[in-house]
């Protein structure tokens, strides 16, 4: 009966016992937390960023303790930057967004992981240039007594990935041109580039920094780049190297180096001169365009090409601007020169000054840069535009006309042709548009066959002056299987048609005509002017470019004017400048300056005492600037008061010699065919129409319309007027 109760408590022993020794043998994580990590980057080459994301997983059997520690590092490139940090776990990292090569990110992540949970956290990095960079990460938990640490640190401690960013690829590259004397000079070489945007440049290879031995452009687009170097005597060009050599070509004889560039690269020319003794000299310059007038060669004045500057001796032939005005006489014998252009109607020499020629004595070896030439085209009443003289006819060309398709022609009411009629029985009128059955336009885009249908007159009506001398051009072309003969008439109202000249025109190629021929002085205005077929063929002469032409405005004399004053200075400019000049300017006098004001655009006109004319307001942005001096402009002014009288002329002389018809300040505008000042004090208008006529309206005519008479008919009393001005 003792034994039992023993027996019993032994066994209950003995299972504690097995218990505890079966606890003690298991592994300790069995029952604790297990962090692993996983590093996956993703590489984005256009935006050059890198995007990290670090997977944490418990594979423990129980939660872990917060907070858990990550630490990333980053080492290679060293221009990466950390731009963000984020992700599912909540993530708080130092140092923020920065650059941080071989720089830890300790980031503290303020929650536990259940067992078999996971969380992110990413990291999104820069490097704009690209590179590779190698990216570690760690992680850890907290300790507590209670939950044994991490027993494996394998699977979470410097977790690595290598990354590479790709460079976005280059859209641009440049070319240096390198100049290398031997032995060092100050001599400068001039270089051209093909590029039309390019300007010529000097280099030159010494110590002194005016010029630089080299020139670079950068950021050029690919394509083939060529570059000029311009012969100097007393030296020779002993060789052109390009580095890298790849895609270009050199050419001794030329002086010339071409560059097929490639977008990424940097291409480097170097032109290796020799001195050798000199000989003879060179005189280089620049033919260009004189926008304003003034002289000047100022930015935006390109150069023209193919004009001939020479020294005016037999044996040594004038040589032809290049495609940027630029030119040079070689092989001079040292001696004084006289260089000169060779004038180009319609054109204007306005550099150098009269006598417009540059007189230079060389030297053995010399050569002598900046000898230019400047020349603008005329403008004022008889120019559409510089250069453009203005025709008296409206639809000369026949493009003011009804649409024809390329490579056809068609039959037209004449009243669907602007300014032309005809006494063809049908009432129509042939065109033809440029190219049809393999007939060009002489020019523009159409042109008109005067036999349309059967031989008959084609006409149109411009308005003159009685007295005038006109001229008459027009392109004329035969049709091949047809006589081709016409004959040119002009006649007033009522009157019988005078026959001008007769022509026959050839089948192959446009011959332009021109006939002059002086307006009857019989008080009419109204001309007509008749191209009349000479037989009755169904077919034959075309016609193009009809220009009716003041005689006064083709070859304009300039007169003796030794006193340009200064009204008549004002009067030219506002007359030729008129969007800048525009309405009447308010004259004044401040310190040495004469002036005009006008508050329509803003600016003013001054001249001072010595001479200089100046503007200054908007156009300046009302900054004092010259636009040169009265003698200057002398040649221009004097021409321009040849010419036609001007509508500012009319106005200031009407308002000077009649103020009490024409009192106060006027308003200046434009209505229909009329230009027109309107005297507020007084209430009257003056105007003037697009022929030359003059007319007052107002109360001191009634109200009535009047015509005063033509503008050319009051050149004396204005000129007269205008010489009783004080200067």
């Amino acid at each position: 009966m003792l034994i039992f109760p023993f027996t019993t408590s032994m066994s209950q022993l003995l299972r504690l016992l097995f218990v505890a020794l079966l606890w003690t043998s298991m592994p300790a994580y069995a029952a604790g937390p297990d962090l692993s990590a996983a590093k996956v980057c993703a590489v984005n080459n256009g935006a050059q960023s890198v995007l990290c994301t670090v997977t944490i997983t418990n594979i423990g059997n129980v939660a872990s303790v917060a907070p858990m520690s990550l630490t990333d590092l980053v080492t290679g490139s060293s221009n990466i930057n950390l731009t963000g940090a984020g992700g599912t776990l909540p993530v708080s990292c130092t140092p923020g967004a920065q650059l941080i090569n071989n720089v830890p990110i300790n980031c503290g992540i303020n929650t536990s992981l259940a067992a078999g949970a996971s969380g992110d956290v990413f990291f999104t990095y820069t490097m704009p240039q690209g590179g590779t960079f190698t990216n570690c990460a760690s992680v850890s938990q907290a300790q507590n007594p209670m939950t044994p640490g991490d027993p494996d640190s394998t699977n979470n401690t410097n977790i690595c990935t290598t990354i590479t960013v790709t460079p976005p690829a280059p859209t641009t590259g440049s070319i240096t041109i390198v100049k290398d004397a031997q032995p060092n000079d100050a001599q400068d070489f001039a270089f051209t580039p093909s590029q039309a945007t390019m300007p010529q440049f000097l280099l030159d290879d010494d110590s002194d920094g005016t010029l630089s031995n080299m020139k670079t452009y950068s950021g050029l687009p690919a394509g083939t780049y060529s570059f000029t170097e311009t012969q100097v005597s007393g030296w020779t060009l002993a060789s052109i190297s390009c580095t890298p050599s790849s895609g270009t070509s050199v050419n001794l004889s030329s002086a010339t180096a071409t560059i097929m560039l490639a977008a990424g690269t940097n291409v480097t020319c170097t032109f290796i001169n020799a001195n050798t003794p000199p000989t003879t000299a060179k005189v280089c310059g620049v033919k260009f365009n004189d926008l304003n007038g003034n002289g000047v060669q100022e930015a935006g004045e390109l150069g023209l090409a193919n004009w001939q500057i020479g020294v005016g001796i037999a044996a040594i032939p004038p040589v032809t601007t290049g495609d940027k005005g630029q030119y040079c006489i070689s092989d001079l014998p040292p001696g004084t020169y006289t260089l000169s252009e060779t004038p180009q109607a319609p054109w204007l020499q306005t550099y150098p000054a009269a006598p417009g020629t540059h007189t230079v004595a060389l030297v053995a070896g010399q050569q002598l840069n900046g000898v230019n030439f400047g020349n603008t085209l005329p403008t004022g009443p008889c120019y559409n535009s510089p250069g453009d003289l203005t025709s008296l006819l409206n639809n000369g060309g026949f493009e003011t006309s009804p649409t024809l398709s390329p490579n056809n022609f068609g039959l037209f009411n004449q009243w669907m042709v602007y300014q032309w009629a005809t006494t063809s029985l049908s009432g129509q009128i042939a065109l033809w548009s440029n190219g049809y059955q393999g007939v060009p336009a002489y020019s523009g885009s159409k042109f008109v066959e005067l036999n349309a249908s059967t031989g008959a007159q084609l006409y149109t009506t411009f308005t003159g002056v009685p007295g005038s001398t006109v001229t008459i051009s027009f392109a004329h072309r035969g049709r091949v299987g047809y006589p081709n003969q016409m004959s040119v008439t002009m006649q007033t109202n009522n009157n019988i048609p005078t026959t001008l000249a007769t022509f026959t025109a050839s089948t192959t190629a446009w011959t332009v005509n021109s006939v002059t021929y002086t307006l009857p002085n019989n008080g009419q205005t109204q001309y007509y002017l008749g191209f009349v077929s000479g037989d009755g063929a169904a077919g034959g002469n075309f016609l193009d470019e009809i220009k009716v032409l003041n005689s006064a405005c083709q070859d304009v004399q300039v007169p003796d004017i030794t006193d340009l004053g200064k009204p008549k200075v004002f009067s030219y400019v506002e007359s030729v400048y008129p969007h800048l000049f525009k309405g009447q300017g308010v004259a004044g006098q401040s310190a040495q300056y004469s002036y005009r004001f006008y508050a329509h655009t803003g600016n003013y006109l001054a001249i001072d005492d010595t001479g200089n004319i100046f503007t200054l307001g908007s156009f300046t942005d009302n900054a004092v600037t010259k636009l040169g001096t009265i003698d200057s402009f002398r040649t221009l002014i004097s021409r321009w008061y040849a010419g036609p009288i001007s509508n500012t002329r009319v106005f200031d002389f009407a308002a000077g010699s009649y103020p009490d018809v024409f009192k106060g300040t006027p308003t200046a505008g434009d209505m229909d065919q009329y230009s027109y000042r309107f005297y507020p004090q007084s209430g009257n208008y003056l105007a003037i129409d697009n022929a030359g006529m003059l007319y007052i309206l107002g109360p001191y005519t009634g109200n009535k319309l009047m015509s005063v008479g033509a503008v050319n008919s009051l050149r004396d009393a204005i000129m007269a007027w205008e010489a009783r001005l004080p200067q």
